[in-house]
C-alpha cells in the first residue's frame, strides 16, 4: 500500500499472498487445482519483504526494489504515475465554499534539477565559498566537481570540498550555495533538504552546516534558518541526512531562496588541508 508522507493513502500496488497461490479448498493449498507452488516466481508477489528502498530512475519514474524471502530474488516495482499526484487544501467554515490550493510538495532542487549531484560535470548553478575565523582567506581553496562512478553515492559524480586550515587555529569553512528564483511561497515556507555526505579518512571535516536564506530584490537577507548534521560525518561509508527548515511567516519583499551547504572544522591547522564530499542533494518545497 502507498501512502504520502502525511498519511494520506494513495494506492495499492502488487499481488497479494492469497491471490498469488490461490484459493484454498478445505483449507488445503495442495488439493487445489489453481495452486501456484511457492517455488514459481509470480508477478508482484513478495514474501516476507522487509528491505524496501525506492530510488528514481533517470527516466524520472520512481522504482521500488524489495527482497523476497521465497528466495526469487529481488524484486522491481515501477510505480507509474507519481509526477501527477497533485494534494490540494483549504479551509473555511461549515456549509461554506471553500477554494481549494495547491498544495503538492515540489522539488526544487534533485539531481535532474540545478546539479544536486553534480552529473553534469560542472559546478553550475553552485558557487564555492570559503571563511575562516580570522578573515584571512585559506591558503589551499579547492571546491569542484569529482567523476568517479565506483566512489560517488548517486550516479557518476559528486562535490569534493577542500580547504586548508585557519591561520589563527581556528575554524575553517568550505561550501557551495545557489539562489532559486521563482519560489511561489503560498505553496508552502518549509523546505525538506536530503543529501549524502562523507567525510576524508585523513583529516576530514567535523560537520556540515544545512542553510536556507530568503533574499529581497538587492539581494538583503529576510531570514535565515541553519540545522547541522549529527552524529559526526562517516569516513568509512557515504551516510544519508534529512532536516526539514522552515521560514517564519513574514516575508517581505521576498524574491529568492539561497540554499547553501556548509563543511567546517574547529581548531584547524594552517599547515593542514581538509575535505569533506557532498552528493545526491534534493530540496523539496512543502506546505
Amino acid at each position: 500500500m502507498h501512502f504520502l508522507d502525511n498519511g494520506l493513502f494513495v494506492g495499492q500496488f502488487g499481488t497479494p499472498g492469497r491471490a498469488a497461490v490461490g484459493t484454498y479448498p478445505n483449507n488445503n493449498p495442495f488439493a487445489s487445482t489453481d495452486y501456484i507452488p511457492f517455488y514459481q516466481a509470480v508477478p508482484g508477489y513478495c514474501g516476507n519483504a522487509m528491505s524496501p528502498v525506492v530510488t528514481k530512475g533517470s527516466d524520472g519514474e520512481t522504482y521500488l526494489y524489495v527482497n523476497d524471502e521465497w528466495g526469487y530474488g529481488p524484486r522491481r516495482c515501477k510505480l507509474s504515475g507519481l509526477q501527477a499526484l497533485r494534494e490540494y487544501q483549504g479551509t473555511g467554515s461549515l456549509g461554506s465554499t471553500v477554494t481549494l490550493a495547491d498544495v503538492t510538495p515540489v522539488a526544487i532542487i534533485d539531481p535532474a534539477i540545478k546539479n544536486g549531484s553534480a552529473e553534469s560535470g560542472a559546478m553550475s548553478p553552485w558557487s564555492a565559498f570559503y571563511i575562516t575565523s580570522s578573515g584571512t582567506p585559506a591558503a589551499t581553496q579547492g571546491t569542484g566537481v569529482v567523476s568517479d562512478p565506483v566512489f560517488a553515492a548517486h550516479g557518476d559524480k559528486y562535490f569534493k570540498f577542500k580547504v586548508s586550515g585557519d591561520s589563527t587555529n581556528s575554524r575553517t569553512q568550505a561550501g557551495i550555495f545557489t539562489n532559486i528564483s521563482n519560489i511561489d511561497l503560498t505553496r508552502g515556507k518549509s523546505f525538506t533538504i536530503s543529501f549524502q555526505v562523507r567525510n576524508a579518512p585523513v583529516n576530514g571535516m567535523q560537520n556540515l552546516i544545512t542553510m536556507i536564506t530568503s533574499l529581497n530584490s538587492a539581494n538583503g537577507v529576510i531570514s535565515q534558518v541553519t540545522a547541522p548534521t549529527s552524529p559526526v560525518l562517516s569516513t568509512e561509508s557515504w551516510t544519508a541526512y534529512q532536516c526539514k527548515l522552515t521560514l517564519p511567516a513574514a516575508q517581505p519583499g521576498f524574491t529568492q531562496l539561497q540554499v547553501r551547504m556548509q563543511f567546517y572544522k574547529d581548531g584547524s591547522s594552517p599547515a593542514s588541508v581538509y575535505e569533506g564530499y557532498l552528493d545526491n542533494i534534493q530540496v523539496i518545497q512543502r506546505q
